[in-house]
């Protein structure tokens, strides 16, 4: 299973149509690799829980998975978080932004930690990057 860091997918609010296209793609490429990707749905008990009870969650579903997907926005806070969790547990992460965004150094530089920028490489080469990412232990 990979766990997928991005912004979450909320009824009623609008997300970003480039956010949409990556789950999608995300999605499909699981699919076709025979695995699980755990898109970030809203989930009410996640909404309730303490500060620590939630880091316990996302902590928790991190160490489960076997890689790491993040879908980068430079104005969402947790999916820089979430990767460097993710590393600190040992995972592979493949970050994956538009171009033009800039991630930070210290977390494209981090052990395991690969970017990808959408637009450069179109999404028929998303979709097999994501492939073999997912397919590699």
């Amino acid at each position: 299973m990979a766990y997928i860091a991005g912004p979450v997918i909320r009824e009623g609010t609008p997300l970003d149509p480039w956010v949409r296209q990556c789950y999608s793609i995300i999605e499909e490429a699981a699919g076709a690799t025979r695995q699980r990707a755990a898109i970030p749905y809203v989930e009410l008990s996640l909404e309730r829980a303490t500060p620590r009870e939630f880091s316990a969650q996302i902590l928790g579903r991190i160490r489960d998975a076997r890689s790491v997907i993040a879908v980068f926005l430079p104005n969402d806070p947790s999916t820089p978080i979430e990767c460097v969790l993710a590393v600190r547990e040992g995972k592979r992460v493949l970050i994956i932004h538009q171009e033009g965004a800039r991630v930070p150094r210290l977390l494209a530089g981090l052990p395991g930690v690969k970017t990808l920028a959408f637009e450069e490489f179109g999404q028929r080469r998303v979709f097999e990057q994501i492939s073999i990412f997912l397919e590699r232990r």
